[in-house]
C-alpha cells in the first residue's frame, strides 16, 4: 500500500510539472515580426511589418530606417510592450525595400517599374508625390517645381467653361509637370456633382445613387457608371472620389449620398461600381471609411462614432465586397470611431489604418479626407499625422505648410526617407496600373 502511494505520489508530481511547464511556455510564448522603423513619436519607435500594419515599439535605440527581426511575448492595441529580443537585419536603406516587391498587391505587375521610378526621383519630388492638391490658380506656376500627386478640381473650375477649354488646361498640367497627374472629381451624383452641372459638359446633372437605384437598380447604376467615367476621361480626368458606401440612417449627415438600402445591397452597389469602372481610364474611390454611420458633417463639427466593434465589422461589409473585385482606392473619414480609437479622426488613426491593412487585407492605395475640414482644426501637426498613420495621398489646399511639415521632419530625423519611400511607391504602382506612366516623358 505503501509503495503504490508512493508511485502515485510520484506520478501526480510529474503530471503537475508538465503541466507546469506547459502553463509556463504557453505564457511566454513568443512571436517573430520582421519590420523595418519608419518614424519616432514621443519615446517610441513606429515600425511596419511585411503585411503594412504598423506597430509601436519602446526601448529599443536604432536609426530611423533599419530592418529589424523582432521577438516578442505581448501586444495591446497595436503596442508591441514586452521585447524579448531583437536584431538588425539591414542597416539604412534609401532606396524601397526588397519586400515590396514581393507583395501580392493588386498592382504588383507593376511594382518593377515603380521601384525604378522611384530610384530616379530626388526627395523634393517624392514629397510632392503625396499630395492630392485642391486646384487654385497658384498651380499653374508651381506644378513644375511640385510634381503633385494629383490635383482634385471642384465646380468652380468648370463653372461657365467650354469643353475644349478645360481639356486645353488640364492638358498644360500634364504636359509641365514632371509625373503624369491624378486629376480628381467629386462626381458622386445629385447633390454632389463636380462637373456635370456645367450644362455645356453634360445634357443633365447625374442623378444621386438612390435615385438611379430606385429608377433601375443595379443595371441603371452600371449604365450610369460607364457613362459618367466616359465623359470624365474625355475631359482628361482620371479619378473619381465616390462612391459613397457608407450606411447610415435617415436622420443622418451622409444619408442623402448613399444609396439609402440596406447592408446587401450597398454591397451589391459598390461591386457594382468598381467593376464598370474597370477599364474605362476613370479609377473611383470607396468612402467614407469605415463607414460614416449617423456621424454629424465633419466639414463643420467633430463627429463621434459610438458604434460597436460588431457594427463596425458589419458596416464595412460594401468596403469588403468593393476590395474582392479590386477596388483600387479608399477614402478614410474623420470621425472618431471611438471603439477603434477614441483619441484620433479615423484619417489620423494608427488602428483604423491597421485595421483597413490586416483585416480587410487592402493593399490599394489610401486617401485621408480633406485635411481642410474643421473637425481638424484643433489638431496640431494633421499633415505629418495623417501621412505616418498609413494614408499614401493627402488631401490639402496649402500645399506650401503641407510640403513644409514633412520636410522639417524629416530634417528633424522623426521620419525616415524610408516612409516617403513606401507611401510613394504605392502611388507609383497605382499610376503605372492605371496606365498613366507607361508612355511618360
Amino acid at each position: 500500500m505503501k509503495k503504490e502511494i508512493i508511485i502515485f505520489g510520484l506520478v501526480a508530481f510529474c503530471l503537475c510539472s508538465i503541466l507546469l511547464f506547459n502553463m509556463n511556455k504557453k505564457n511566454f510564448e513568443t512571436k517573430i515580426l520582421e519590420a523595418t522603423i519608419l518614424y519616432k513619436e514621443d519615446d517610441n519607435l513606429i515600425i511596419e511589418d511585411n503585411n503594412h500594419v504598423r506597430y509601436v515599439i519602446n526601448d529599443i535605440d536604432e536609426e530611423l530606417g533599419a530592418r529589424i527581426v523582432l521577438e516578442y511575448s505581448h501586444i495591446n492595441n497595436n503596442v508591441i510592450d514586452k521585447i524579448v529580443s531583437y536584431e538588425v537585419i539591414d542597416e539604412i536603406n534609401k532606396n524601397i525595400l526588397p519586400v515590396e516587391l514581393k507583395d501580392d498587391g493588386l498592382f504588383s505587375d507593376y511594382y518593377i517599374m515603380a521601384y525604378n521610378k522611384l530610384n530616379t526621383m530626388s526627395l523634393s519630388e517624392k514629397i510632392s508625390e503625396l499630395f492630392l492638391i485642391k486646384y487654385n490658380e497658384n498651380i499653374k506656376k508651381d506644378i513644375e517645381k511640385y510634381p503633385f500627386g494629383g490635383i482634385i478640381l471642384d465646380k468652380n473650375f468648370f463653372d461657365g467653361k467650354k469643353k475644349n477649354d478645360i481639356i486645353d488646361e488640364i492638358n498644360y498640367l500634364q504636359k509641365v509637370s514632371k509625373i503624369p497627374l491624378l486629376i480628381g472629381v467629386n462626381e458622386e451624383g445629385g447633390e454632389i456633382n463636380s462637373v456635370s452641372v456645367n450644362k455645356d459638359l453634360a445634357e443633365e446633372m447625374f442623378l444621386s445613387p438612390s435615385e438611379l437605384y430606385q429608377k433601375g437598380g443595379l443595371s441603371l447604376i452600371r449604365d450610369d457608371t460607364l457613362k459618367k467615367s466616359n465623359l470624365l476621361y474625355n475631359l482628361g480626368i482620371n479619378l473619381n472620389l465616390a462612391p459613397v458606401v457608407d450606411i447610415a440612417n435617415k436622420d443622418s449627415y451622409i444619408y442623402e449620398r448613399t444609396l439609402k438600402e440596406d447592408i446587401t445591397k450597398t454591397s451589391e452597389y459598390a461591386k457594382t461600381i468598381i467593376n464598370a469602372s474597370k477599364n474605362t481610364g476613370v479609377s473611383y474611390t470607396l468612402k467614407h471609411f469605415p463607414g460614416y454611420s449617423n456621424g454629424i458633417d465633419t466639414h463643420t463639427w467633430v463627429s463621434i462614432d459610438d458604434r460597436t466593434i460588431e457594427e463596425i465589422n458589419n458596416d464595412i461589409l460594401p468596403f469588403k465586397e468593393g476590395i474582392k473585385v479590386g477596388a483600387e482606392a479608399i477614402m478614410m473619414n474623420h470621425n472618431v470611431v471611438k471603439v477603434l480609437d477614441s483619441n484620433n479622426p479615423a484619417s489620423l488613426s494608427l488602428n483604423v489604418h491597421n485595421y483597413l491593412r490586416d483585416d480587410l487585407n487592402f493593399k490599394g492605395v489610401i486617401i485621408s479626407d480633406d485635411l481642410d475640414m474643421h473637425a481638424l482644426d484643433n489638431i496640431s501637426g494633421k499633415v505629418l499625422k495623417a501621412l505616418t498613420r498609413g494614408n499614401d495621398l493627402i488631401i490639402i489646399s496649402d500645399y506650401e505648410e503641407g510640403l513644409s511639415e514633412i520636410s522639417n521632419a524629416l530634417i528633424n530625423n522623426t521620419i525616415s526617407e524610408e516612409l516617403i519611400n513606401y507611401h510613394v511607391f504605392r502611388v507609383l504602382a497605382w499610376k503605372y496600373y492605371k496606365g498613366m506612366m507607361l508612355d511618360e516623358k
